[in-house]
């Protein structure tokens, strides 16, 4: 253990390093890394911790091809299309199998940033989470270090980034359900939301245990990150418990808008056909104003006062001449009526096509005729 602790440490900080070095292995393979040697050699690289015997590191590649490496990664960077998370899925490929970590893990949380699902990023991490520990409790052999390496899932590597979230989540897969519920719930509460992600994920295998349902229900309507909300819903998801549609459903019909649209994108998640009816009945609320309706108007004028006439009145043989005074208004006013909210009609529009198939888009009478068509 006490050779343990400054190995932790010295791991925390790996990601924080800049300037590791490409280390060339026995097997031909590179990784970017840190050395420290012990009974082992130890690997420190952004992704985590490495035990390898001390003969199977050969040396350090030359800064020459390490400076062409990072050339052509910044080449094939700038040609990259950065919406297509494919295309940076296989660009982080290959930065694995060159061993340059560093653009690996770039692009990965480039791609987890835009979809948390995309399948050949997911595979990578599969592979990383695989020849890679988080910590060295992770294979500890008593069983405290298993419960501390469970802990700091949760508590300290799920922090790091979105990218260390989903090797955690690789992890858990080999922990049992029993050792993780604590952990999970407690992580819905964190800061970050790849902590907050991890746990809802997590959740997922604790159907049994009611006292979930409650914090994740909160997590799908309220959490600002969308990945969270929508982890939460499918953890509730596993339950295939009707009442989470009409809970849902409910708040469709909220004051606040911004429950409104995350309580859409949760019934398009849970992708039942319970779920229509009260999606057309908002995109038609929507479309006609009444979710959030009412008048306001802007008014930029000016004004003159002006003699319009006298009113003339006789007191005591005298004539009083009493001035009228009226004012001309002059300038622009703008009043306006909420018709439609067309932010809101796109997220039930959204969760109707996810759940019908079909693409009316914000067209709530035509999803109306086609919902009475069904129903005939």
């Amino acid at each position: 253990m006490k050779s343990r602790t400054p190995l932790i440490a010295i791991l925390m900080m790996a990601s924080a390093l800049p300037a590791q070095q490409l280390i060339r292995l026995q097997d031909g393979s590179r990784v970017e890394a840190r050395l420290r040697s012990g009974s082992r050699a130890a690997l420190l690289s952004v992704f985590g911790l490495r035990f390898v015997d001390k003969e199977t590191v050969v040396g350090v590649v030359p800064s020459a091809q390490v400076d062409g490496i990072r050339e052509s990664y910044e080449a094939q960077t700038k040609r990259a299309n950065p919406d297509d998370n494919r295309g940076r899925a296989a660009l982080a490929r290959w930065c694995l199998d060159q061993g340059f970590y560093t653009g690996a893990k770039e692009q990965l949380e480039a791609v987890f940033r835009r979809d948390p699902d995309c399948r050949p990023a997911q595979e990578l991490v599969a592979r990383i989470a695989e020849e890679w520990l988080l910590d060295a409790d992770e294979v500890g052999p008593k069983p405290r270090d298993r419960r501390r390496h469970i802990r700091n899932l949760f508590s300290r590597h799920a922090a790091r980034d979105l990218t260390t979230a989903m090797i955690c989540a690789h992890k858990l897969r080999e922990v049992s359900a029993e050792d993780t519920l604590r952990s999970a719930l407690k992580g819905l509460k964190h800061k970050e939301a790849s902590v907050r992600w991890l746990s809802a994920r997590e959740l997922a295998r604790h159907r049994r245990h009611p006292e979930r349902i409650n914090p994740l229900y909160r997590r799908c309507l309220l959490d600002p990150a969308p990945a969270v909300r929508r982890e939460a819903v499918r953890s509730l998801k596993v339950l295939k418990d009707p009442v989470f549609v009409r809970l849902f459903a409910k708040n469709l019909f909220n004051k606040q808008q911004r429950l409104r649209m995350t309580a859409a994108e949760a019934l398009g998640e849970l992708g039942s056909q319970e779920a229509v009816l009260p999606l057309v009945d908002a995109m038609r609320l929507a479309g006609s104003g009444g979710a959030s309706g009412g008048r306001s108007h802007i008014a930029v004028t000016r004004q003159r006062a002006y003699v319009k006439d006298f009113d003339v009145e006789v007191a005591q043989a005298a004539v009083i001449a009493d001035p009228v005074i009226d004012i001309v208004t002059e300038g622009v006013i703008l009043d306006v009526r909420v018709v439609s909210v067309s932010v809101e009609r796109a997220a039930y529009a959204g969760a109707l096509r996810r759940i019908t198939g079909e693409t009316f888009g914000g067209d709530a009478k035509a999803w109306r005729d086609w919902l009475k068509g069904r129903q005939k």
